[in-house]
């Protein structure tokens, strides 16, 4: 499969049942299992395993927080179809509800699917990260997590600029106006407004430079 550059110049595969294409096509995704193997399920595989599988229905602050999150409100799913169907309905909620679905499926009904079921977290990469490393920035390193913090949490950059332009809108913005507007800004928008478009040739340039 051909890949392609996307415009903050990270490069990814076209086509199908890759890791790179939707929430759908990535849950059905496995590996091969081989029955040979004696390979026994470590508790540090089931544990990346289901922080995986909680990162995918929401963010957490921490791994910590996301495996507290999965004991209290799965564990006690057993194997019966009266369960499932509450599995099901409860994905619907999920950020990625396809993958969280497959994941909590397979894990109930046989835990050996950890050892054929591709452990999928979207890494912290983001030229914000790559600008704080060039201009030695260590709060913004802190707030991309390129660097740990002092509460070992993990940050979103973009709820720090949201923060922010919440503050600088207060105080720019007519007071009704303002509250109007900050009333329905959410992460999820200023991320699409301060995304930023980092292609490959913008990074050899600076390199040149």
């Amino acid at each position: 499969m051909p890949p392609f550059l996307d415009f903050r110049g990270r490069i990814y595969r076209s086509g199908i049942l890759h890791l790179h294409e939707g929430d759908l096509a990535r849950s059905l995704i496995v590996f091969a299992d081989d029955l040979k193997s004696t390979k026994k399920i470590t508790d540090s595989m089931k544990s990346h395993f289901l922080c995986a599988t909680s990162f995918h229905y929401q963010s957490f602050e921490s791994f910590k927080d996301a495996m507290k999150w999965f004991y209290k409100n799965f564990i006690k799913y057993k194997h019966s179809s009266e369960n499932y169907a509450k599995l099901i309905a409860k994905a619907r909620s999920a950020k990625r509800p396809f993958q969280f679905l497959g994941n909590l499926l397979g894990f109930f009904s046989n835990k050996n699917i950890i050892k054929t079921t591709p452990i999928v977290q979207d890494a912290s990469a983001s030229a914000y990260q790559i600008m704080s490393y060039f201009l030695l920035d260590e709060t913004m390193a802190e707030r991309t997590n390129l660097i740990s913090n002092k509460d070992n949490k993990i940050n979103y950059v973009y709820s720090f600029i949201l923060e922010d332009l919440l503050k600088f809108l207060k105080v720019e913005l007519d007071k009704d106006l303002s509250s109007i507007v900050c009333k329905y800004l959410t992460r999820k928008i200023v991320t699409s407004i301060f995304i930023t478009s980092f292609p490959f040739r913008s990074v050899v340039n600076i390199l040149k430079s």
